[in-house]
């Protein structure tokens, strides 16, 4: 259907001669900010709606629901069944200003943080929240989208529907959910049918998802999540009809699947549930899942199969880290991922630090007599641990059909266990190794492996896996991660840069496919691209975390934990670092991806309370005062540009200890 957008102020009669013209169905904007007063109509931010609800009566298709930062309840009663629900052709979206910011359709979702929260009972008591925050229902299509909003407090805790889906509950719905975290929702049931789901639960079963359609979560954190049974996180089931789910560039983390012995997928559950011959789509494109946890089987990801059911488990450029599946009293499997009868691609992901308590530390899949295809590529199997089985890195028993190419895994010490296990052109050496790969910085800033939210799985320049994977591999973007409007480029990496950069400095190795321009992938859910010295942290951008790593390290030797500080190599890390690193700050390096963003030194200094003044003064004092002064000025820089606001942290009292008063 084509659209136009019809103002308020353009005029009845103007608005329905266009409509007529045109074919379209009109636009009308609503408006919904929990400080306005009552008895607006919505069309504008001085007029608008103060609960959601009321903008979800009056919308239509084509509407669009903008909705100001603030906290937004399904109800003000004590009905646990209400839910804001889903509207097909109607767009909802969160992170506006609002009334009284100089520009209230200013939007930011992280700073203007919307929040659908189902904590409708007593303030803090979960057991009396709504069974969902939002429901979407039959005849909801990607043409219904929820954008930029924050889902907490569901508790689904009831019978037949109400006990899956704490936070989202779709029953045979496929709308777009973007820009959304989904955190610290619940579900309770113990069951052996379907329950689960705490963050996000989606089923299937009067209708199916049509040919090249999917449910969309992108650009997504899900966190914190809780199943008493299936799919912290996620739990997508395929009843009796196909269905299709693609999760994009989203972050999985710290989501349980408790149910004793039998919690399956504490990140992400996908089931195919009915006898008859229905099929579930499963794609985790640029995925990071991270910290998740169940009690059975597959602390990230489990997929299982029933009859004759079908799942097709497609996974590129993940990161699976410091997943874990372990119930001390029954068998574990599948640290990072238990497939139970899927077919599943796995394409350039990086699996490490996971931890299965039987078998199977990252991936583990059991025997079947009537085996489903599995393939795993150019992928990365390095410190996963199963300490009371076998199959540290993989673990794949007789009667399955795994085919294991282009990959670097820890083989040593049962590192792979698997009669089912096949190797590409016939040995695991002929296309595969078992190197360190050399992350960038496994161990992070604070020197523990254990605390995986600082640690950086990039590659590093002496990385073995650079150009050594099967470029012919690499699936078609076919879900644009990157927005740039080119479904046939080859899917970017985790960073969203271009998946194959070849590395003048080292031998290719790998397969680049057919002669032509196209150079060799790297293993891994990263390409490799070279830093600049000036990022002394890693992360592609030189920017105030850089400036800070140089002054913490500030006439300290270039000892290893200032080596990299030490820019220009002389050493000791000195004033001559810091004008190394102040004549590029703000440039991007090479290795950043498509959504890297770069900051002035200008606007750090205002994050941090300073100007320009304040900086020269602190360069001048640097460069020509005495030791003592150097001592106090740099304590009290570091301080303020550590300190002050996001992403920088914020200060706490008292202040730091440093040498003399605030010289700021």
């Amino acid at each position: 259907m084509k659209r136009f957008q019809c103002n308020v102020g353009a005029g009845f009669a103007l608005c329905f001669a266009m409509a007529l013209c045109t074919g379209a169905q009109a636009q009308t904007i609503w408006h919904v900010d929990d400080d306005a007063p009552a008895g607006g109509d919505g069309l504008l931010w001085s007029t608008a709606f103060s609960d959601l609800q009321q903008a979800l009566a009056m919308a239509a298709d084509n509407d669009v629901i903008r909705v100001a930062q603030g906290t937004y309840k399904p109800t003000s009663t004590a009905i646990r069944t209400i839910s804001f629900v889903l509207i097909e052709d109607v767009t909802i979206e969160g992170g506006y200003a609002g009334i009284g910011a100089p520009d209230p359709n200013d939007r930011d979702p992280a700073t203007n943080v919307t929040i659908l929260s189902g904590d409708i009972g007593t303030p803090g008591v979960e057991t009396d929240n709504s069974y969902h925050v939002v429901k979407g229902g039959a005849g909801v299509t990607n043409l219904a989208v929820l954008d930029g909003f924050t889902v907490t407090g569901g508790y689904a805790s009831g019978n037949q529907e109400n006990d899956s889906g704490g936070g989202i509950f779709l029953l045979d719905a496929w709308p777009v959910i973007k820009n959304c975290t989904i955190t610290g929702n619940q579900t309770t049931v113990e069951a052996a049918g379907s329950p689960g789901g705490g963050g996000i639960y989606c089923q299937f079963s009067a209708l199916g998802v049509p040919a090249g359609e999917f449910l969309r979560i992108e650009n997504c954190t899900i966190s914190n999540n809780t199943s008493a049974n299936y799919g912290g996180g996620v739990h997508a089931l395929a009843g009796s009809h196909p269905a299709a789910v693609a999760i994009i560039n989203t972050t999985i983390t710290g989501n349980t699947a408790t149910r004793p012995a039998s919690g399956y997928g504490g990140g992400v559950h996908v089931r195919a549930d009915a006898l008859g011959a229905n099929q579930l789509q499963m794609h985790l494109v640029n995925c990071t899942i991270q910290s998740n946890w169940a009690s059975g089987f597959g602390g990230g990801v489990a997929a299982k199969t029933k009859g004759t059911s079908e799942i097709d488990l497609f996974i590129t450029n993940c990161l699976f880290v410091g997943n874990g599946v372990g119930d001390p009293s029954a068998t574990s499997l599948g640290g990072a991922i238990a497939n139970v009868g899927a077919n599943a691609m796995i394409v350039n992901c990086t699996f490490t630090g996971n931890e299965a308590g039987s078998n199977g530390g990252a991936y583990y899949t059991p025997a079947d007599l009537s085996p489903p295809l599995s393939t795993i590529r150019n992928s990365v199997f390095w410190g996963n641990v199963a300490p009371a089985g076998g199959g540290h890195e993989i673990y794949v028993e007789p009667f399955t059909d795994v085919t294991l190419g282009f990959s670097d895994v820890q083989r040593d010490q049962s590192g792979i266990v698997g009669g089912g296990l096949q190797y590409e052109d016939g040995t695991f050496e002929e296309t595969n190794i078992e190197t360190d790969p050399k992350f960038e910085d496994p161990d992070g800033p604070d020197g523990d492996p254990q605390t995986v939210d600082d640690n950086n799985y990039r590659l590093s320049s002496v990385s073995p896996c650079i150009d050594a994977a099967d470029t012919t591999s690499v699936p078609l973007d076919e879900f644009d991660v990157d927005d740039d409007l080119d479904p046939f480029e080859l899917t970017p990496d985790l960073d969203l840069s271009d998946r194959v950069h070849d590395d003048p400095d080292t031998p290719d190795t790998g397969n680049p496919g057919p002669p032509g321009p196209i150079a060799v992938v790297d293993m891994g859910s990263y390409e490799f691209r070279p830093s600049c010295p000036e990022d002394t942290n890693g992360d592609c951008v030189v920017n105030v975390l850089d400036l800070i790593d140089v002054l913490l390290c500030f006439g300290l030797p270039a000892d290893p934990d200032c080596e990299a500080e030490d820019i220009n190599e002389d050493g000791t890390v000195n004033v001559l670092d810091l004008i190394d690193l102040l004549l590029v700050f703000g440039e991007l390096c090479p290795c950043a991806g498509a959504g890297a963003q770069a900051q002035s030194l200008e606007e750090a200094l205002e994050e941090a309370g300073l100007d320009e003044d304040d900086w020269n003064n602190f360069m001048d004092i640097m460069e020509e005062g005495t030791q003592e002064e150097k001592d106090n000025w740099h304590c009290w820089m570091t301080h303020y540009l550590s300190c002050h606001d996001p992403p920088f942290g914020t200060c706490n009292p008292p202040p730091p200890n440093c040498p003399d008063r605030d010289p700021f």
